[in-house]
């Protein structure tokens, strides 16, 4: 079927028309005739004067007229010249009758409108392309002063809000009255978690070392582990997720309270090799234990902190049994760490809620208060080494004398050194500022320089709270 359709040119239609067809249903018929707008158009001058602005030549005046035996000829000339840019002269042209110079006219017509539409079409292209690379620019300008411009944001925060705030206390009564969802099936969970102590004990046999991830707090289920597992053997627990710790505390409490040894040392990195040789000696023979919870808390995620985990576990001795919580906690550690940790992982998926992980955070929402203040006071000064103790207590006890005067700022770092000297804390001004740094690791005090330019101590903490917690200390002492 579709090889007998004939399609033919829109310059062929009136050709036809001319030879007097009439369109039928077996008389090939172009698209443009049947749907296209019928409408007069004025044939002649318009088009020449098109031609010739077109080829800068002046209108083609048909005087003369060929014969009508010399049709084909001419028609058969028109279709060579169909593509080609140049128009015939008028002396070239062969003459025409009356009856085919219209049909030739109409030709010429066509033929100049093509160029015409041609040459519109190349100007409008080149317009709509200059107008786009304009407004690429200008979009290019705006992105630059955009960025360039200051970023205005609002200055409403949570802390203006005049919204009633608990404490801290009120607010874990209330966590605890909240029912917990679905205490059958955690509590079956927790069960099934129970029945991988045997596995993780004989990874731990075999030189591993246990990785704990998951959605939920792990910390029940270690100590559970460890009451039941462990309770034979040396244990270290670690908070990890306590905002003032460092690896000077854990290693303290290897070196002191584990291998006895009441010493300085020069650096992290000497101690570590100080335990590393005593665990590693045949006097040392008996296993030990070290459980962190969140390993990837925001005080342990360092690289040199973990570098010093790394070195320690692998001790033969030394088991670490750790947790995770953070998605992207497997990031904090390279090749050469990870293959010194050879960590077993396990899935300990609970859905139990994070309040102990948790009761450290700041937030607007909780009126922090001179107990939760004491409590975390406590637990970082039991960290600290006699020496130490010392001084923040007479930093402590400067602070309270100086409590109703207005203007006070701090001890100063030269009276501080004086008074420690005097009761022989210290023995040199660097032992003092070494001292200082680890202070304000621990977030005990700040440091501030006055107007003569001399540094001053503060303990930021109401006077309230460091008045009882001298008092506890003191007692303590009686």
């Amino acid at each position: 079927m579709a090889e007998e359709v004939e399609f033919v040119s829109d310059e062929d239609v009136p050709y036809f028309k001319k030879c007097g067809f009439r369109p039928t249903d077996d008389t090939p018929v172009s698209g443009s005739t049947l749907f296209g707008f019928h409408t007069p158009k004025r044939r002649g001058a318009l088009a020449e004067a098109a031609m010739s602005a077109i080829h800068n030549k002046t209108p083609i005046h048909h005087t003369q007229s060929t014969q009508p035996n010399d049709r084909r000829k001419t028609l058969k000339s028109n279709k060579k010249s169909k593509g080609a840019e140049k128009v015939v002269a008028s002396s070239n042209i062969e003459k025409e009758n009356p009856a085919t110079g219209t049909q030739d006219e109409n030709k010429r017509s066509s033929y100049s409108l093509r160029h015409r539409r041609k040459a519109v079409l190349l100007k409008v292209y080149k317009k709509g392309t200059k107008g786009n690379s304009n407004q690429l620019e200008d979009a290019h300008e705006e992105f630059f002063e955009q960025q360039s411009s200051k970023c205005i944001t609002s200055d409403h925060t949570l802390s203006k809000l005049n919204m009633p705030r608990m404490d801290q206390q009120k607010l874990l009564s209330h966590l605890n009255q909240v029912s917990s969802s679905h205490p059958k099936e955690r509590f079956e969970l927790y069960h099934k978690l129970q029945g991988l102590f045997d596995k993780w004990i004989f990874h731990l046999r075999n030189g591993f070392n246990i990785l704990l991830y998951g959605l939920g707090s792990k910390r029940v289920l270690l100590d559970q582990f460890r009451s039941s597992k462990l309770s034979s053997s040396v244990q270290v627990v670690v908070n990890g997720f306590f905002p003032s710790l460092t690896i000077k505390n854990v290693l303290n409490i290897l070196t002191e309270e584990v291998l006895m040894y009441d010493g300085s040392f020069k650096s992290v990195t000497d101690q570590c090799d100080y335990i590393k040789q005593n665990l590693c000696s045949d006097k040392c023979s008996e296993e030990i234990f070290l459980v962190i919870h969140n390993i990837d808390g925001s005080m342990l995620r360092s690289k040199k902190t973990q570098t010093i985990l790394s070195l320690l576990a692998e001790v033969d001795t030394l088991h670490i049994i750790a947790s995770i919580d953070h998605i992207n906690a497997p990031l904090i550690w390279n090749h050469t760490q990870l293959s010194r940790f050879n960590w077993s992982w396990f899935d300990v998926t609970s859905f139990e809620p994070y309040r102990e992980e948790t009761s450290y955070e700041n937030s607007l929402l909780v009126q922090h208060t001179g107990a939760l203040a004491l409590s975390s006071l406590v637990h970082v000064f039991r960290s600290l080494t006699p020496n130490a103790r010392g001084i923040f207590i007479l930093i402590a006890q400067h602070q309270l004398d100086e409590k109703d005067n207005s203007s006070y700022i701090g001890l100063s770092f030269n009276s501080c050194y004086s008074k420690c000297r005097e009761q022989f804390l210290v023995n040199s001004d660097s032992t003092l500022k070494a001292q200082l740094i680890e202070f304000r690791d621990h977030k005990l005090i700040t440091s501030k320089k006055g107007a003569d330019g001399v540094e001053y101590l503060y303990i930021p903490v109401d006077p309230a709270t460091l008045k009882q917690f001298v008092e506890d200390q003191q007692n303590n002492n009686l």
